[in-house]
């Protein structure tokens, strides 16, 4: 039998506009994860980090598919613990995409892949690029339902918003897959600063003409820098070098004979935990899509029943849980712009995201006929930060500016 291997290249940048990077990547033989931070200045940052600490915790490499749900499942908690205990970071929260080796004795050659949020898993295998994973974001939703194109999806303003995330509650849903390492296959994961920047036919470009995961990632990087990296962009590529599974396996598109393409469904977890997975069921090898029924014929009414009041819970839950994260989204970010003639600091987002619009902070001494035509253009863009600190040192040293203009006006001529 034989071990499955692997070659991985990584790399993380800021990006171009963002001052902190909020994403956190690790890679050891047989585990791989992503990891994209939000929540503030601070927040974002110790989320990822928190997220990727307890799923490679190398004391307890997760080897099934039981175990790598479990660590991801561990990893919220753990976020959802510092964040109460430590005010300053309330609200933080992270997505996580992993790809892990199984090896205990009946996945043995079987790979394990887990998704939350908006960052992605590819899959390049016979030259072609297919997304393994779902975005689990507002715009993504709209996109499953039919009410977005994929091109509209692309370019959607509040496509950064996400419905699932670590640290985000106390309930969480974890797509999980178990799919055959094939020998020669290639595996991308990816935060959104990448895909908000590049096509999947700029990856597929790359992946195609490279056969390093070094030097992919590094293109990749490239390519998001130089289309304006406006999030931190992280990627990670893992070639499969040796597997028992040699002949190219579709897991993506449809079910094979030989390994079943698995499909979602919603079981509970175990008495005592909270919140539901999304687990993963083979279909029936023939392409039928009937599961097996297990249950007595007289308890099926009252299952049916139940599984419905679950539905509905389930729904108001995520509803809910979207409404914080948007409402979060909207008051997290500070900008400097004009109310009536009068500069101010405003919280939020500039024109407002859905029904949250931007509030007045605190108003600055300075009208738009103190500024120069320059400056008062400068500020009708509306300048965005992280934090009110930044916003306040942005306009302290604007009063400089301004300073120095009036005093250049008013030396006398030559």
């Amino acid at each position: 039998m034989t071990e499955t291997t692997f070659t991985w290249g990584m790399q993380t940048d800021v990006g171009r506009v963002r001052e902190v990077n909020q994403d956190a990547v690790h890679a050891r033989d047989g585990l791989f994860v992503v990891a994209d931070g939000m929540g503030g200045h601070q927040g974002g940052e110790v989320a990822s980090a928190v997220a990727v600490d307890v799923i490679a915790d190398t004391d307890e490499t997760p080897t099934t598919m039981e175990a790598l749900v479990a660590s991801v499942r561990a990893a919220h908690e753990a976020i959802v613990e510092q964040a109460e205990s430590d005010t300053s970071l309330a609200g933080m929260g992270t997505t996580v995409c992993a790809i892990a080796r199984l090896d205990n004795a009946d996945q043995r050659g079987m790979l394990g892949l887990v998704n939350v949020g908006d960052s992605r898993i590819y899959r390049f295998s016979a030259g072609e690029l297919d997304q393994v994973s779902e975005d689990h974001s507002l715009v993504g939703d709209l996109f499953r339902a039919g009410h977005l194109t994929a091109e509209e999806a692309a370019v959607h303003p509040q496509r950064n918003i996400v419905t699932r995330a670590l640290g985000i509650g106390h309930e969480l849903l974890v797509d999980y897959w178990e799919v055959p390492a094939v020998a020669g296959d290639q595996y991308l994961l990816c935060s959104d600063g990448l895909v908000d920047e590049i096509g999947d036919s700029q990856i597929a470009a790359a992946m195609r003409r490279l056969e390093d995961p070094t030097e992919v990632v590094d293109e990749l990087v490239r390519l998001t820098l130089e289309a304006g990296a406006r999030d931190n962009v992280s990627a990670l590529v893992v070639r499969i070098d040796a597997s028992d599974h040699e002949a190219p396996a579709d897991v993506i598109d449809g079910p094979t004979t030989s390994t079943p393409m698995l499909k979602a469904t919603a079981l509970p977890i175990d008495a005592g935990d909270v919140g539901y997975l999304n687990a993963r069921v083979p279909l029936d090898p023939d392409g039928a899509d009937d599961r097996v029924d297990i249950e007595p014929p007289e308890s099926r009414a009252s299952t049916f029943k139940r599984r419905a009041i679950g539905v509905l819970i389930l729904t108001v839950l995520v509803v809910i849980g979207a409404i914080w994260v948007i409402a979060s989204y909207a008051r997290d970010n500070y900008f400097v712009g004009f109310e009536n003639q009068q500069m101010v600091v405003y919280q939020g987002q500039p024109g407002g995201v859905l029904w949250f619009d931007p509030t007045v902070e605190e108003g600055v001494g300075l009208l738009r006929d103190d500024l120069t035509p320059a400056l008062a253009s400068e500020v009708e863009g509306n300048p965005e930060f992280d934090n009110l600190a930044d916003a306040q040192q942005y306009v302290s040293d604007l009063e400089d500016r301004v300073d120095e203009a009036n005093a250049g006006s008013d030396e006398p001529d030559g």
